[in-house]
């Protein structure tokens, strides 16, 4: 018999530890690839979630602080915690076999949580949930939340910064959803999407709810502190947005402006911070740390309390998820759309055209998807339409053009939606969007595009989005209701395709007649592609 009081205090904590170094061991292996998905878009140059790769380390500091509460508390380990487990089985398997990140952040969130439950129990479960929560904020949103809501903060910003620039002297007029127009800028002052306000207001979400979590005050304060956050962020922003304007009217030139916007971002949110602080000072909310009272009222050092019993259910929940999450592979990382260049019109009438490569940022942006981009010229007057068209099974890879054009420079003037009437190659009724857009030297044009799966046809990329994840739906419950015959199910989901087509053409005649020439082109160009739509 071993009596090394090392080895004992060891083997104890192993024998009492084993089911929360399974639920690790079962993250590690099957969320994998989604860690490294979370670490590429905190290290994106434009993108939303920079501080992303602070929040775990938040989180553990929230942990750190709680250590008094955490240490006066009995280890009491319950079934319950399948109670969350279970449910995060078949989220994380359709989310992995769709390809969908969100599904895949809300099994991590109830895998994590069901595990701390089952081990610990409800009282250290209950000190623990709203740090594992705060782990939301690492996880960027879905594609669709977070292109509308990225819209409707940018027009806020562009609107308020707009009203700024008039209240103050130099009037100003807004065009369309996100230009600012005026006759003392050197340039029309375009708001992209790096500048929408929404990194803001994320950066400050997620600091605000680690300060409010922090701050010993009532829990109306805390509640008006984060109510506040929200009109703070999309202040400061507009406040931002006009200083752009005013460094390029103080000094007349654009690369003020240039200069100006590209530290600008970390002085609103230095604005932000200095705001929360003074207005939490003000609500007599801002001494930080807990008082004490729970840990008191505990003993010191209480016993662990085993019940192996009680982890049967939630381990073999665990070891199932482990098994069956190893067996199932996305459709999306082997399916890769398929364009058939051939039965794509290269010249027709007096229209010629050109290849245009393709940069190896788009390609490696938009995943899965098979692209061409054709230039097509008139002969007779010089007009010329750039057709870009994307075939994919994963929807992930098509980006909104809402998003695109004003993160490139450009701004959208005006957008609706639109039907075109095709006769051939089979009679059909094709819902698009047509977008008015301009770029900082004041160019004007227009983009009509739409997406199209079989004789459906969409005019937005929130609207494919949705109607994929419900068929996808509807997939997952064909290959379960014919499981003996999956392979060949799974055949046929993976030759579906979505097509993207996007037309763009500058500005050549008046706006009645530039859009009466696309719509001719496109009508003329169907006409002759016999498997349009089915390519």
């Amino acid at each position: 018999m071993n009596n090394n009081p090392v080895a004992t205090r060891v083997f104890s904590a192993l024998r009492a530890g084993w089911p929360a170094l399974l639920a690790l061991i079962t993250i590690a292996i099957l969320y994998k690839e989604h860690f490294v998905f979370y670490w590429k878009e905190w290290e994106r140059s434009n993108g939303y979630y920079s501080h992303g790769m602070l929040v775990p380390a938040i989180a553990l500091y929230m942990v750190w602080a709680n250590r008094k509460r955490l240490a006066a508390q009995t280890v009491s380990p319950t079934w319950r915690g399948v109670l969350l487990i279970v449910p995060a089985i078949p989220l994380y398997l359709f989310g992995k076999w769709t390809g969908s990140g969100a599904l895949m952040d809300a099994s991590l969130m109830l895998l994590i949580i069901g595990s701390v439950w089952s081990t610990t129990g409800n009282r250290i479960t209950r000190i623990l949930l709203f740090p594992m929560l705060y782990l939301a904020f690492m996880m960027p949103l879905p594609g669709t939340i977070l292109d509308e809501a990225t819209m409707r903060i940018q027009l806020q910003s562009t609107k308020v910064a707009a009203v700024m620039l008039n209240i103050t002297g130099y009037p100003s007029t807004l065009i369309g959803s996100n230009e600012i127009h005026s006759a003392r800028l050197p340039e029309p002052l375009i708001v992209g999407v790096a500048c929408s306000g929404f990194k803001l207001l994320i950066s400050l979400m997620t600091f605000t709810a680690f300060f409010v979590y922090m701050i010993r005050a009532e829990a109306w304060k805390k509640a008006a502190l984060v109510a506040f956050a929200v009109p703070l962020s999309i202040f400061i922003n507009s406040l931002r947005i006009a200083m752009i304007g005013y460094a390029g009217i103080w000094t007349g030139t654009a690369s003020a402006m240039h200069k100006f916007h590209d530290w600008s971002g970390y002085l609103g949110l230095v604005f932000c911070f200095v705001i929360l602080f003074g207005v939490a000072k003000l609500l007599k909310a801002s001494q930080f740390g807990f008082d004490g009272k729970e840990e008191a009222a505990q003993p010191a050092t209480p016993p662990v309390k085993r019940r192996g019993g009680q982890m049967i259910a939630p381990v073999l929940a665990l070891v199932f998820l482990l098994v069956v999450g190893l067996t199932v592979s996305p459709i999306a990382s082997k399916a890769k759309g398929s364009l058939d260049r051939s039965q794509i019109a290269t010249f027709f009438g007096d229209w010629i055209s050109t290849d245009v490569p393709i940069s190896k940022e788009v390609v490696e942006e938009l995943k899965t998807a098979d692209l061409l981009q054709r230039v097509y010229t008139n002969i007779d007057d010089g007009r010329q339409i750039e057709l870009f068209m994307e075939a994919a099974r994963d929807t992930d890879a098509f980006h909104n053009p809402m998003m695109c054009i004003p993160g490139s420079g450009s701004g959208i003037t005006d957008t609706q939606v639109i039907y075109l009437d095709f006769k051939e190659p089979k009679p059909m009724k094709v819902r698009a969007s047509i977008l008015r857009v301009s770029d900082t030297l004041g160019q004007q044009g227009y983009i009509i595009h739409w997406y199209m799966v079989g004789d459906k046809t969409f005019p937005t990329t929130s609207a494919i989005r949705r109607y994929m994840r419900l068929i996808q739906v509807q997939d997952m419950y064909d290959t379960l209701a014919s499981f003996s015959h999956r392979a060949e199910v799974r055949q046929e989901l993976e030759s579906r395709q979505v097509y993207w087509y996007r037309f763009y053409t500058q500005a050549f005649d008046t706006e009645d007649r530039d859009i009466a020439a696309m719509k001719d082109f496109i009508t003329e160009l169907v006409r002759l592609n016999k498997t349009f739509g089915e390519m």
